[in-house]
């Protein structure tokens, strides 16, 4: 049985059951997604690895022009693909940023209702920064970056036990005391002379915190996804302009260039455009790196 088919058959009576399956739901779609279009990437990667090959081939002078053309052509129909999913990525990267910080002005002003109504209002919160229905699971992870699914921790072998019903109420339990932890109230007990802080509004501006230090690496990001997507645009002019080169067709692309000119440029321009994409990737992941080494040497400089 299916973690679709076992979430169907655990669906909670209480509003807190409720709000934690429709979360678990979309989470459970995004992932089988996500699966979908790795593989597509990656089936998509392998092709244009087999490509440049025949380029370097060519550059050795064992290949045919001919055949430097025809991987041309398949590298550019992948490479729409992947313009999309880039497109896409840069505009998600913005969009959450921007949810982000709505739902942590949300959970920092927002008076919330009792305990038991715990999850209900903040899938409300949510819903009213501008969170999607179907992206509801991206708002409780940007919550709390330490929740993890359990569709994503178990299972990766096919065992049927652990797509048991037991571990589908385990995570829709797991939701519902992480959503309904942020709206405890006051202790029972409380002394006149000290101001209290209920264990809610702490939760609430822990969560609010995570959230705004998330929308702040987003938009750190989303630069750098922006330039690797114009990057790609040049190399598909490129490319495009040295296939029509080859077949003497005309083209506005060409920018009124000879077809000499234009081809050097154009080869030109996709040779390093595909240069600087992965010199920016691995400049991104040197400074996330850094950063994750600066925040653990600042911490156990605290506790020294």
């Amino acid at each position: 049985m299916s973690w679709e088919e076992n979430v169907s058959n655990t669906a909670g009576t209480g509003p807190a059951s409720k709000a934690a399956l429709h979360i678990l739901e979309c989470g459970l779609k995004s992932s089988k997604k996500s699966a979908i279009t790795n593989f597509i990437n990656g089936v998509l990667e392998c092709i244009n690895a087999i490509c440049f090959v025949y380029l370097g081939h060519y550059t050795l002078g064992k290949a045919e022009k001919q055949e430097v053309i025809y991987s041309y052509i398949i590298m550019n129909f992948c490479l729409l693909y992947f313009l999309h999913g880039m497109w896409n990525k840069w505009r998600t990267e913005k969009k959450d940023a921007v949810c982000m910080s709505k739902l942590a002005t949300i959970l920092d002003n927002r008076e919330f209702p009792s305990h038991k109504y715990g999850a209900e209002a903040v899938v409300a919160a949510c819903l009213d920064a501008d969170y999607s229905s179907s992206s509801l699971h991206t708002a409780v992870q940007g919550i709390d970056p330490s929740y993890t699914p359990v569709y994503n921790v178990v299972g990766a072998d096919g065992d049927e036990d652990l797509l048991s019903v037991d571990l589908v109420e385990m995570e829709i339990d797991q939701l519902e005391v992480m959503l309904q932890g942020m709206c405890v109230a006051y202790p029972e007990e409380e002394d006149e002379d000290v101001v209290t802080v209920s264990q809610g509004r702490v939760a609430r501006s822990a969560a609010a915190f995570e959230l705004r230090r998330s929308a702040v690496s987003l938009c750190t990001i989303a630069p750098y996804s922006l330039t690797i997507f114009i990057l790609n645009i040049l190399a598909l002019w490129g490319y495009t302009v040295v296939i029509l080169n080859f077949y003497q067709i005309p083209s506005k692309l060409q920018l009124g260039l000879s077809t000499e000119v234009s081809d050097w440029w154009g080869e030109f321009t996709g040779n390093a455009a595909w240069t600087l994409e992965p010199m920016i990737v691995l400049y991104v992941l040197w400074r996330a790196v850094g950063k994750e080494n600066q925040k653990d040497s600042s911490i156990k400089e605290k506790f020294d």
